[in-house]
């Protein structure tokens, strides 16, 4: 990797900050104890999650400037600790507001019932993916950064269905204030049956009645992180990340993506260009089921990247099919709770109850083994992605949709669960 140049006393106070987090305070030793490997991030001297994601983040621009693979080591194996206890069924972390409290079990426990899964977590860790993944080529990256994106991340968008009244407390005086505009991005996402809106976009109101929130000065940049991974140059050529409908450009090749991606599997590729080089595709982990083709002829898929070389001309089709069925998703074995709880995923997406369609407190009785039965079905919410009946035990169809679209009038007329109670 080449060096890059920088003015030295910016160099020597980034030294001493890297120092210290890699030295013995109780309250810095953060790289130390990610370099080390033994502890889970919910063990670590500092817990508070985007905050600690950033140092790492800022610790990777440092391993681009010089090379020193101890740092780019200390990230990786933070990462895969975050990825092994701390992220959601939704893809962000944290049950006890936003910190780093062993997500993968917390996450169906009764208990943990106030704020949680904070969209500042949920795009921080989206862009540290995203770092990873250019420096490692690692697909299990990509495959964090679109879980994210969209389950904790859409499901933060806010939409102004109709007026929020916000009570504000101090000196002795409560003041109800009607707020007819919303902020772009709420703070907070329910797992279990709950309601969104909770300290709703991390207002703060100023001393004039307006009101911002740092999750919605953050969150564009989730964004901005899921398009700037969609394609990426790769040592022997392209690596193709994300299959939404659309087009994409690289190595002066235009490729043409026809998809209902992420809700349908099914994905046309259109080559605009000519070249010969490595196509990488990524195929998600959770696809099971999948079959590719190019130009009609069969190709077999590799979890991770199906790799194809070959000298590529204008008009040439991939084809892509990936899994479409309904998967029950289990707590872990671990789980004092694994018995009280199932989730739905279809491909990348954690399918809901909402309130308005479905009872989110009813218990269900939905099978856990192997792929769902399911159909569509027609909506009465005024905007959705996708809306499924999935079959139950008993022969009835659970309603469900897309987290995301799950929740959106941010009170208790939609609550909302991605963890049903079984």
């Amino acid at each position: 990797m080449e060096k890059l140049d920088y003015k030295k006393e910016y160099k020597d106070f980034a030294e001493y900050i890297i120092d210290a987090c890699y030295g013995n305070e109780a309250e810095l030793k953060i790289f130390k104890e990610a370099l080390e490997d033994t502890l889970d991030p919910h063990q670590y001297c500092e817990k508070k999650a985007y905050e600690t994601m950033s140092c790492f983040e800022g610790l990777i621009e440092y391993y681009r400037t010089t090379g020193e693979e101890k740092y780019l080591k200390t990230c990786i194996n933070f990462a895969n600790r975050v990825l092994a206890s701390e992220i959601s069924v939704i893809g962000c972390c944290g049950c006890t507001h936003e910190l780093f409290d062993n997500t993968r079990l917390s996450q169906v426990d009764p208990k943990k019932n106030g704020i949680m899964q904070e969209t500042c977590v949920s795009v921080t860790w989206m862009k540290f993916c995203g770092q990873l993944l250019r420096l490692t080529g690692d697909p299990a990256y990509a495959d964090a950064i679109e879980q994210t994106f969209f389950n904790a991340f859409l499901g933060a968008v806010n939409f102004p269905l109709k007026p929020f009244t916000h009570v504000v407390s101090g000196n002795g005086i409560t003041e109800h204030i009607e707020i007819r505009g919303v902020l772009p991005f709420d703070s907070y996402s329910p797992l279990r049956a709950g309601r969104r809106g909770k300290q709703i976009g991390g207002m703060k109101l100023d001393p004039k009645g307006t009101f911002y929130g740092c999750c919605a000065c953050i969150s564009p940049m989730g964004i901005g992180t899921l398009t700037e991974t969609a394609a990426l140059i790769s040592e022997n050529g392209i690596a193709i990340n994300s299959y939404m409908n659309g087009y994409m450009t690289a190595k002066g090749v235009r490729f043409d993506i026809e998809s209902g991606y992420p809700y349908d599997g099914k994905i046309k590729i259109t080559l605009d260009g000519e070249g010969e080089f490595e196509l990488a595709l990524r195929i998600p982990a959770w696809s099971k089921k999948t079959s590719l083709k190019v130009n009609g002829e069969a190709v077999t898929p590799e979890t991770g990247y199906t790799r194809i070389s070959r000298k590529w001309s204008k008009g040439d089709l991939i084809e892509l099919e990936l899994d479409d069925c309904v998967y029950a998703v289990l707590p872990p074995e671990d789980s004092e709770y694994k018995e009280n709880y199932i989730a739905l995923r279809k491909g990348a997406i954690v399918l809901a109850l909402d309130k308005r369609i479905s009872d989110p407190r009813a218990k269900v009785v939905l099978d856990s083994e192997n792929a769902l039965e399911y159909c569509v079905l027609p909506c009465e919410l005024p905007y959705y992605n996708l809306s499924l009946g999935v079959k139950q035990k008993d022969g009835s169809l659970l309603h469900v949709v897309d987290y995301a679209s799950a929740g959106t009038t941010f009170d208790n007329e939609s609550e909302c669960a991605a963890w049903l109670e079984r």
